[in-house]
């Protein structure tokens, strides 16, 4: 029996699935935020709103500041504060359009709608109040920041599930899957960029003085979800593909370049 149960496990295979989003960060002077070519989505509101207290929190300079980054340990500082950055956004935005994993993201939703919020918990799901999704994220955020734009008091997650930080991201863990965000941003900027109509870039040699030139960075987040081999084939699992699907889809349509 001993050894039936051993061959049954160690045939179990987990099942892993990659996906990446490529978004621009616009930066000029003060102001950071995400760059959308296509101009029918929207920046989501959170970061809209709060883009100036983000960066500010997150402690990026000035974009005049970084054409000096010859240092490798100054632009390895800013390449961690542009991740904080991004990391920071996306709770934000977690927090204020997909604070329920039941429910679609409020950019799903056409037309008017009414929202009911109640703040009543149950322990069929995990309930992390602002303050703990912060803490645990490692987001660069206060309280009062999602208080502000959500009257839910808490981001409602799959039972079981823990929110870890990373060094390039977040972590969702949970007794069925594990999904992982990373937010990797190319440190090696282009100034002044341009976009023609069909999406491509392109940049304009400008003699204009570093504060009046703006900066694009070009990140990446990769997207990776990994179902547990202990629980193939267990009909929940349905479920959290869906959620992944769904999560990955708010992530693409928030911070994606089209």
């Amino acid at each position: 029996m001993c050894l039936f149960l051993l061959n049954v496990y160690f045939s179990l295979r987990s099942e892993s699935e990659v996906k990446h989003i490529m978004a621009h960060v616009y930066h000029k002077g003060n102001l950071v935020c995400f760059y959308k070519h296509d101009n029918e989505k929207h920046i989501p509101f959170f970061v809209a709103k709060n883009h100036n207290m983000i960066s500010s929190l997150s402690d990026i300079p000035p974009s005049e500041e970084v054409v000096g980054y010859s240092d490798i340990d100054a632009r390895v500082a800013l390449n961690k504060k542009l991740v904080e950055y991004m990391r920071s956004c996306f709770i934000g935005s977690l927090a204020n359009d997909f604070h329920d994993w039941e429910e679609e993201p409020k950019g799903n939703v056409r037309g008017t709608v009414g929202y009911f919020v109640s703040n009543d918990v149950d322990d069929k799901h995990e309930y992390l109040s602002h303050l703990d999704i912060i803490r645990y994220s490692g987001a660069n955020l206060s309280e009062e920041m999602l208080g502000d734009c959500n009257i839910a008091k808490w981001v409602k997650l799959p039972k079981g599930t823990k929110v870890k930080e990373s060094q390039n991201g977040i972590t969702f863990d949970n007794p069925h899957c594990s999904i992982v965000i990373e937010f990797i941003v190319n440190i090696n900027h282009e100034w002044d960029l341009k976009y023609h109509p069909d999406g491509t870039t392109h940049t304009i040699c400008s003699v204009s003085p570093p504060c009046e030139r703006s900066i694009t960075y070009f990140a990446t987040i990769v997207y990776t979800t990994k179902f547990k081999k202990e629980l193939s084939g267990n009909p929940k699992k349905i479920i959290y593909k869906a959620w992944s699907d769904k999560l990955f889809g708010f992530i693409n349509d928030s911070f994606s370049l089209s």
